[in-house]
C-alpha cells in the first residue's frame, strides 16, 4: 500500500500525517508520520471520517426558512458568491467597512493571513479571532515586560517546569513528551491546576488551586522569592525597573494569607516557589486557564515578573527570544496580510476600542462586537472556521444577537450552531482535498497534492480569494489558486509547477531554535533597555502599574460552588463532536466534580448534573475528581448537540451558557470570565 505524507491544516501546529492509499490511489487510513517533533491530535487523524460524514456540508447552502429552522437549499458556487458579494457590497455602500464584522476561529496561519489581507484592503476595523481568550494577554505581557516575544521551550538544560493552568497531555502533546524527557534527566515538574489530569499524575508537586486565585499565588511566590533571597540580584540590579513597586505589591501575601486565598497548604506554596527559584533554569507554561478572567493580562505579567525575579530569562533552558521565521516563509509577513494598510486610526474605529486599556492590544472582544450589532453599527457578518455561538460568552445571547444581523455568512464543514443561524453556508475542503504548500522552520518548502478530487468544497483561501476579486480588489488577489501559491513562492527560486514534480525544496539545514541574545550583558530590547517590572503608563488607565489581585465574587447560599472548565483530549475546541472515532471516546460532556460537592448533592459517577449561574445553566455527566479543591466543578468546553431536532436543545451541554458578556470583563485585554465564577450544582434526573 502506497503511503503519502500530508500535512494537517486544522491548526497552527501543522502536523505531518502518513496517509495510506488504496489500489485506486484513494486515501484509506491516516496515522501520524512519526517524524521528529510530530505528535498528532485526534482532529487531523480523523480527516477521512470528517470528509465522508453524512452530515458534512458538501455544497453551498442558502437559507430558505426562518433563521434556525433548518430549511436550506443547495445552490451553485456562482450563486453563492453572487449572494455574498451583493450583501457585503450593500453594507459597504450604505455604511462603509465599519458595517462589516469578520470573525475567525482558532489560529490557522495561512487561512487567517488571507482573511486578514481582505480585511486590511477593504479597511474593515471590526474583526477578531480567539486571541483575547487565547494567549494574546500572555504574549503581550511578555513583550511589555521584556521587549520581546518569549519562547518557553524545554531543552536539555531545563531543570524545573511549572505548568500553570496548562494540560499539555490534552492539548500540546509535544510538550508532554519534552516534560517526560526532562523528568528522566532528573528535572522536576510542578502543576498548578484544580483538576486531576495526566500531568498531575506525572508531577513532583501538584498545587490544586482554588479557581480564580492564580494571581494571589503568584504574588505569594514573589514575596517568598524576595523574602528568602532567591532572586537573581545581579540581573535585577543591572536591568530591572520597578522592583520596589513589586515588593510593595506582594508584601501582604504571606504564606498564611496566600494559603487562605488559594486553598493550598503553606508547605505546598513554599515548595513550589523554592523549586522554581532555586532549581534553575526553569520555565513557566501559562495555559488558557490564565486567559479566561478579567485579570488575564496582569496574570501574564505575573508570569513574566516571576521569570525576571528568578533570572529565568535569556539563558538556555528558560525563556528566550523567539527564533525568527525563515525568510522563505511568507505567511506571517505584511506582504501577504497587507498589515501596513491597517492603520492605527483604522484600528481605533474597532467597536469597543474606546474601552480598551491597553493600546498594544490587537483586538477587542466578541462581547464588544455584539454591542455593536445591537447598536445597529454592524450589519453583515462573515465567519471563517469559527463557532462564536458555542465559544463566546453567554451562548444564548450570542445566538440571539447574531441572528439580528442583516446577513450572516459562515464557512465550515458542518452546520454548527453558528452556521444554523446563517443566511449562507459555504463548504470548506479538508487538507486532503486541495493542493497545499507548507513552509517549514528550516526554510524547506513541502508540496502536498490533493488526494481526493470531485468534491464541491473549496479551501478557505480559495473562497476568500474569489470574494476579494468580486469585491473590487482583483488587482490585489489572484486569478486562481495556482497564482496564489506562486505568489507565496516568489523569492524562493522555485515555482508551483516545479514543486509538483520535485515535491520539496530543501532548506538551508538550519533549525531555527531560540537562543540567548546577550540581553543580560547588553540590555533588553525595550525603549530604555530595561526589564519593566512595573508599567507606570498603566497606572492612570487601569489603576495598577503592577499586578493587583482582585477577588472574584464569593460563593453564597444561592451559588455555593465555583466552576471552571477544561479541554478534552478527544476534541479540538468545538469540533469533532459528529465523528464516531472521536465521540465514542467521550460521548457526553463530562463535568469533574469535587468530592464534597458530590457528597452534598448525592451525585454518583455517571449521573447527570445541572450547573447554574445567574446567566444560565448547562447539564453534564458527573465524574468525581479526587483531590480537587472543595466546592469546585470543571466543565467540558465546546459541547453542542450535533443531532438536536425538534424540541431538543442544541446548546444544553454548553458551558458558556453560564458565562456573562456583561460582567467580570477584562480591562487591558477584553477577556470574559469563565473560571472561578460562583455556581450551583444539583442532580439532574435523566433517563438515557
Amino acid at each position: 500500500m502506497q503511503i503519502q505524507t500530508m500535512t494537517c491544516r486544522f491548526c497552527d501546529r501543522e502536523c505531518h500525517m502518513a496517509v495510506s492509499l488504496d489500489a485506486a490511489g484513494r486515501p484509506a487510513a491516516i496515522r501520524p508520520a512519526h517524524e521528529e517533533g510530530t505528535i498528532s491530535c485526534p482532529t487531523g487523524l480523523h480527516a477521512l471520517e470528517l470528509m465522508n460524514h453524512a452530515q458534512r456540508v458538501k455544497h453551498p447552502m442558502r437559507r430558505v426558512g426562518p433563521r434556525g429552522s433548518g430549511r436550506w437549499e443547495e445552490i451553485s458556487w456562482d450563486e453563492a458568491f453572487d449572494l455574498a458579494t451583493r450583501e457585503l457590497q450593500k453594507t459597504l455602500d450604505q455604511m462603509g467597512p465599519e458595517g462589516l464584522l469578520f470573525i475567525k476561529g482558532f489560529n490557522k496561519p495561512l487561512q487567517s493571513a488571507v482573511f486578514d489581507r481582505l480585511a486590511n484592503l477593504l479597511g474593515v476595523p471590526n474583526r477578531l479571532g480567539a486571541g483575547n481568550m487565547c494567549h494574546q494577554a500572555q504574549a503581550q505581557s511578555f513583550v511589555d515586560t521584556f521587549g520581546f516575544p518569549a519562547d518557553r521551550r524545554i531543552t536539555a538544560e531545563t531543570r524545573t517546569v511549572v505548568l500553570w493552568g496548562s494540560n499539555p497531555s490534552n492539548t500540546m502533546r509535544w510538550v508532554q513528551r519534552d516534560i517526560a524527557e526532562m523528568k528522566r534527566a532528573g528535572g522536576r515538574l510542578v502543576v498548578v491546576d484544580p483538576l486531576p489530569t495526566r500531568m498531575t499524575e506525572l508531577a513532583d508537586l501538584w498545587l490544586p488551586i482554588r479557581p480564580g486565585t492564580d494571581m494571589a499565588l503568584a504574588l505569594g511566590w514573589m514575596r517568598l522569592i524576595l523574602e528568602e533571597g532567591w532572586e537573581d540580584a545581579d540581573l535585577l540590579s543591572r536591568w530591572a525597573t520597578g522592583l520596589e513597586d513589586i515588593r510593595k505589591a506582594c508584601a501582604p501575601y504571606t504564606l498564611e494569607y496566600t494559603a487562605a486565598l488559594t486553598g493550598l497548604a503553606p508547605a505546598q506554596i513554599r515548595q513550589g516557589a523554592e523549586w522554581f527559584a532555586c532549581a534553575k533554569p526553569g520555565i513557566l507554561f501559562g495555559g488558557n486557564a490564565l486567559d479566561h478572567n478579567w485579570d488575564s493580562y496582569q496574570k501574564g505579567r505575573c508570569l513574566a515578573i516571576l521569570l525576571a525575579l528568578t533570572g529565568n530569562v535569556d539563558v538556555p533552558g528558560a525563556a528566550l527570544h523567539a527564533a525568527p521565521p525563515s525568510g522563505r516563509n511568507p505567511i506571517r509577513t505584511p506582504r501577504l496580510t497587507c498589515a501596513d494598510r491597517f492603520s492605527a486610526a483604522r484600528r481605533e474605529r474597532m467597536w469597543g476600542w474606546d474601552r480598551a486599556l491597553l493600546p498594544t492590544a490587537r483586538q477587542t472582544s466578541g462581547q464588544a462586537m455584539l454591542q455593536g450589532i445591537e447598536a445597529g453599527k454592524l450589519r453583515t457578518g462573515w465567519v471563517v472556521g469559527g463557532d462564536p455561538v458555542v465559544m463566546w460568552a453567554d451562548s444564548r445571547r450570542t445566538q440571539l444577537v447574531l441572528q439580528s444581523l442583516d446577513f450572516l455568512m459562515v464557512q465550515d464543514f458542518f452546520l454548527t450552531p453558528t452556521a444554523q443561524i446563517a443566511d449562507l453556508v459555504l463548504p470548506v475542503a479538508t487538507y486532503l482535498e486541495y493542493e497545499n504548500l507548507f513552509f517549514e522552520g528550516d526554510g524547506s518548502i513541502q508540496y502536498r497534492p490533493a488526494l481526493v478530487s470531485g468534491s464541491d468544497a473549496r479551501s478557505d483561501m480559495d473562497i476568500i480569494n474569489e470574494m476579494g476579486k468580486r469585491l473590487g480588489l482583483a488587482d490585489a488577489f489572484w486569478p486562481d489558486m495556482d497564482g496564489f501559491w506562486n505568489f507565496l513562492l516568489e523569492g524562493s527560486g522555485v515555482t508551483l509547477e516545479e514543486l509538483r514534480t520535485t515535491g520539496r525544496l530543501e532548506g538551508d539545514g538550519t533549525k531555527r531554535q531560540p537562543a540567548p541574545r546577550g540581553y543580560r550583558q547588553c540590555g533588553f530590547p525595550t525603549a530604555d533597555g530595561k526589564i519593566h517590572l512595573a508599567l507606570p503608563e498603566l497606572e492612570e488607565r487601569s489603576g495598577g502599574s503592577v499586578p493587583r489581585y482582585r477577588s472574584l465574587p464569593e460563593p453564597d447560599e444561592a451559588y455555593p460552588d465555583r466552576c471552571t472548565n477544561y479541554k478534552s483530549p478527544f476534541f479540538f475546541h468545538s469540533a469533532g463532536r459528529q465523528l464516531p472515532g472521536q465521540r465514542t471516546r467521550q460521548p457526553d460532556p463530562v463535568a469533574y466534580v469535587s468530592e464534597d460537592v458530590a457528597a452534598r448533592e448525592e451525585l454518583r459517577e455517571g449521573d447527570w448534573a445541572r450547573i447554574t449561574t445567574p446567566t444560565g445553566e448547562t447539564c453534564q455527566r458527573v465524574h468525581i475528581g479526587p483531590g480537587m479543591p472543595a466546592g469546585t466543578i470543571a466543565l467540558a468546553i465546546g459541547w453542542w448537540d450535533t443531532d438536536a431536532a425538534g424540541e431538543r436543545d442544541v446548546l444544553a451541554g454548553n458551558c458558556n451558557n453560564l458565562t456573562s458578556d456583561r460582567t467580570l470583563l477584562g480591562g487591558e485585554i477584553q477577556a470574559f470570565s469563565c473560571r472561578g465564577i460562583p455556581c450551583r450544582v444539583t442532580k439532574e434526573e435523566r433517563v438515557d
